[in-house]
């Protein structure tokens, strides 16, 4: 399964998740954290390839400059895992 990098929108404030869905992918869990290992994002089930950080949520603890850690699992019908993937980033603001 391939993560797509993060997309800033030109608000600067959403950020957009995307990864490619493996064969037989039913569900999604998605997982940010911080370089401290602390859940900016707990892990969250998703129906759709694609998660939404709107940063008004999140402001304080975004910081320019530090690196991030974004998780995904992939279930099937059958809830098995069938797929994960997790990709770092940098924020550099906006």
């Amino acid at each position: 399964m391939k993560l797509r990098p993060p997309l800033i929108l030109s608000d600067g404030k959403t950020i957009l998740f995307r990864w490619e869905t493996p064969p037989g992918g039913e569900a999604f869990y998605f997982r940010l954290i911080d370089d401290h290992l602390n859940d900016l994002v707990p892990r969250i089930n998703l129906d759709s390839p694609l998660y939404i950080l709107h940063m008004e949520k999140l402001a304080t603890m975004f910081v320019p400059g530090k690196t991030y850690i974004w998780t995904v699992e992939v279930t099937d019908d059958l809830s098995k895992i069938i797929a994960r993937s997790e990709a770092m980033f940098t924020y550099q603001g906006k």
